[in-house]
């Protein structure tokens, strides 16, 4: 009778270990990340710049900034550019791969490749009143 509740115990145990690390691998790519969007002139693949066209980037708090490849994510265009210039922190994963079009259209090789994010979620940092 021991013998068959530890079986089912350890069973038990082995199905919830499985299904939490299941879970992580879910979002195993995926960072958190503070920073702010910042707006760029749009430069093509030929480094000519397009001062019509404005590109949105999230520049982390270290420095490094990355391109918003909105088509992939989960905020639109309208909604990175209110948030322009205000500490975020947004829940992302970093790609490196075409920028200008579906990852998995490679036949359109004019656009500009490179290390880009998807944002999967934000949030706004509210700085408290002293």
């Amino acid at each position: 009778m021991q013998l068959r509740n530890f079986t089912i115990t350890t069973f038990l145990l082995l199905a919830i270990l499985t299904s939490c690390s299941n879970l992580k691998k879910v979002n195993q790519n995926n960072e958190i990340m503070l920073g702010t969007i910042e707006e760029k002139t749009f430069t093509n693949k030929g480094g000519k710049e397009i001062n019509t066209i404005q590109d949105l980037y999230f520049k982390v708090q270290n420095g490094e900034t990355y391109f918003i490849k909105f088509m992939s994510s989960s905020i639109s265009y309208d909604q990175a550019k209110a948030q322009l210039g205000k500490k975020i922190s947004v829940e992302a994963e970093i790609i490196d791969g075409l920028w200008d079009v579906p990852d998995d259209n490679p036949q359109f090789a004019q656009s500009r490749t490179g290390l880009y994010i998807v944002i999967k979620s934000f949030t706004p940092i509210i700085k408290k009143k002293d």
